[in-house]
């Protein structure tokens, strides 16, 4: 019974000095936590460290887990706790001895005086019971622990925030790294169009799909290094620049010539005709051509002998093979052998335009690449202090530069900082009917303000009356106004045609509204179809956005 009521007096006891070890571990240790999120903070201005404010209290989030934690689950019997209030409090071991005694068996107990030991006991539990937990175990703070338990809070809430130059750094890292992750899903998207493209030669959709796989985990295992997600693109785009045939563009010319010449004897409109039912058109023809007038075999041959003729330097093989079937035509012998040859080397041509044009989309989706990774991570904000382009056109080209425009007769150049002045001689060619007509105009300057130039430009509208020269609507075999060329042997093509009255509306002249739609279409298909360097490809989008009727 004395034990347990002794137990119970010594529990205040227990859980006050359980307060103050705790209390004191804390105070004591505090400052560990504290330095290490200082330090870390500290590496954060020094090198790049993502998230590294996170990082800087971990530390101290760490320690109010371990110090509390231990200060609550720390075992401390009830022996060990009567030892220690004895001690604190000067008692000469009462508490120890009691609680000793009233532990021991009956056995042991019979060694001592029954007497003498329920006098201790009680006097042990008088004492006991006369203890305040508070004044007994009060609380300390020592100045020390807590002089520098402040100096490293105090460090790390400078370290926060004070601006830190490391910020942007880890910024455009992570911009970096972000526009690298869009850039290869792109690449992704281009590689999974490629598998789906038929007309690629196989061997070349696995050596391109090889390549662009590569660049996908390069740039997705990039961390934001721009140096390096750049260096990837350029290897992969001098990988692909080495398949690029210098030839496909005359090529591609030439096949597109001679589609829309089989088309227009074939009588279907011409931008129905890809390059992939070309052969199929050829066969067509050809198996036709003894049912046809003189007048339409010859069109047909001369057709083909012009597409020879442009293939010449691009395409020998067809070159040659539509050159046999041209002279197979005018004889009016059977085409069976030069048609298959003639056919297999325009299969052969359409696959590796398909080819060209599939290096062509992977090189320009690179350059995309590489532009959007060299710019991610900048401030797009671009001040103009102190320089300026302008230009100008009058009849022929003006340039300025400075806070200022130009604009002359010719070409000239200025330069100032408030205004712009442009200089030039410039002569113009009027052309109507077979007369040639030259203008030469005197010097001229324009000088204009910044902001408010002297005569501003109007915005251009084109009305039905207007007509521009458009070749592309006249001129196709099998027309009334076809006038064919002749040979001569040396490369050269004679073509005889008479002179319009001077300042007659020629044939060619149609409304710009009505032309319009089919330059752009073509305009648009050859961007798609052709590689064009990235440096180049805004300049040709903003000049056809400007022609918009």
């Amino acid at each position: 019974m004395t034990a347990t009521v002794l137990v119970d007096l010594l529990r205040p006891l227990r859980r006050r000095l359980r307060l103050r070890d705790g209390q004191r571990l804390a105070l004591h240790t505090l400052w560990l936590p504290l330095l290490c999120g200082a330090l870390i903070l500290l590496a954060g201005r020094l090198f790049p460290l993502p998230d590294y404010r996170c990082w800087a209290l971990l530390p101290l989030a760490l320690w109010l887990l371990i110090v509390p934690g231990y200060g609550l689950l720390r075992p401390l019997p009830w022996l060990y706790v009567a030892r220690r209030s004895d001690a604190e409090l000067g008692l000469l071991d009462r508490l120890a001895t009691a609680l000793e005694l009233a532990s021991r068996s009956t056995q042991r107990k019979a060694r001592f005086d029954p007497l003498l030991v329920d006098q201790q006991q009680q006097d042990a539990l008088r004492v006991a019971q006369t203890v305040d937990p508070r004044q007994a175990f009060p609380l300390r703070w020592p100045w020390q622990p807590l002089a520098r338990a402040t100096a490293g809070l105090v460090a790390m809430a400078l370290l926060t925030w004070l601006p830190n130059p490391m910020d942007a750094v880890v910024a455009e890292r992570a911009a970096i790294a972000q526009a690298a992750e869009e850039q290869a899903g792109r690449l992704e998207e281009l590689a999974e169009e490629l598998t789906a493209e038929e007309g690629l030669d196989p061997a070349q959709r696995q050596a391109l799909l090889q390549q662009l796989h590569q660049a996908v985990e390069a740039l997705r295992a990039n961390p934001g290094d721009r140096e390096q997600a750049l260096a990837d693109l350029a290897r992969l785009e001098q990988e692909l620049r080495r398949q690029l045939d210098p030839q496909n563009a005359a090529r591609q010319a030439a096949l597109d010539a001679l589609a829309s010449d089989l088309a227009a004897l074939a009588g279907i409109p011409a931008q129905d005709t890809s390059l992939d039912e070309l052969a199929a058109l050829l066969e067509e023809l050809a198996a036709r051509a003894g049912d046809m007038s003189p007048a339409e075999q010859d069109a047909l041959a001369r057709a083909l002998e012009q597409a020879s003729a442009r293939l010449a330097s691009s395409d020998a093989a067809l070159a040659g093979a539509l050159s046999q079937l041209a002279q197979d035509i005018r004889s009016g012998q059977a085409a069976g052998q030069s048609l298959q040859t003639a056919s297999a080397a325009l299969q052969a041509a359409s696959a590796a335009a398909a080819g060209q044009s599939a290096v062509a989309q992977a090189l320009n989706r690179t350059q995309d690449a590489a532009r959007v990774l060299s710019q991610a991570g900048q401030s797009t904000a671009q001040t103009s202090s102190g320089q300026g382009q302008g230009q100008g056109q009058g009849q022929g080209q003006g340039q300025g530069q400075g806070q200022g425009q130009g604009q002359g007769q010719g070409q000239g150049q200025g330069q100032g900082q408030g205004q712009g002045q442009g200089q030039g001689q410039g002569q113009g060619t009027t052309g109507g009917g077979g007369g040639t007509t030259s203008r030469t105009g005197p010097p001229s300057t324009r000088v204009g303000r910044a902001g408010a130039p002297v005569n501003p430009n109007r915005d251009y509208q084109v009305g039905e009356l207007d007509t521009v020269f458009a070749p592309w609507q006249q001129g196709q075999p099998g027309d009334p106004d076809f006038l064919p060329g002749r040979q001569t042997g040396e490369g050269e093509e004679i073509v005889r045609e008479s002179s319009p009255q001077p300042g007659a509306a020629g044939a060619a002249l149609v409304p710009y509204s009505d032309v319009y739609a089919s330059y752009a279409a073509a305009a648009a298909a050859a961007m798609q179809r052709d590689y064009i360097p990235v440096g180049l490809r805004e300049y040709v989008r903003d000049y056809f956005t400007l022609l918009e009727p």
